[in-house]
């Protein structure tokens, strides 16, 4: 298993757990990851994944652990679930990143089309995160799916 190269990933499991076993209060794990995700220190799509939960999770249920008994395993399920898409990362980053950027492509292909994609894959490329071959071969498979839908 190779290890993410963001740093910040160990940091962001360590802050679920230790708020899971009690050593960090809710308000301390939400400011935290609130002030990563608003000083967008994170280097990979993984570790922001885990911001988020770890933001809004905490944020929006384990704050109000008194109304809701539930919270705390609440939290652990989110946490399970993101330790194993960091699991699968882990395991194949490359494999990961195609999976997770085709769905992407996708999905933005049938909320707003073709041609607004296209327009969004560019900025991928840009920034390294696709490379061209692969955004024609999403956009083509995304186009094809979506003309074989509305033409059922």
């Amino acid at each position: 298993m190779s290890e993410t190269s963001d740093p910040l990933l160990a940091e962001v499991r360590w802050r679920f757990e230790s708020l899971l076993s009690g050593g960090e209060s809710a308000p301390d794990a939400v400011r935290w990851s609130q002030g990563q995700l608003d000083h967008e220190t994170w280097r990979d799509e993984v570790t922001f994944q885990g911001l988020l939960r770890l933001a809004d999770l905490v944020a929006v249920t384990w704050i109000y652990a008194d109304d809701d008994p539930d919270a705390h395993e609440q939290l652990f399920r989110s946490y399970w679930d993101w330790m194993e898409v960091v699991r699968w990362y882990e395991d194949d980053p490359a494999g990961w990143k195609a999976n997770y950027f085709r769905g992407l492509i996708t999905a933005f292909v049938e909320q707003f089309g073709i041609e607004r994609a296209r327009k969004a894959a560019k900025s991928l490329v840009a920034s390294g995160d696709l490379d061209e071959e692969e955004v024609a071969r999403w956009l083509t498979w995304a186009r094809t799916s979506r003309a074989l839908k509305q033409h059922r």
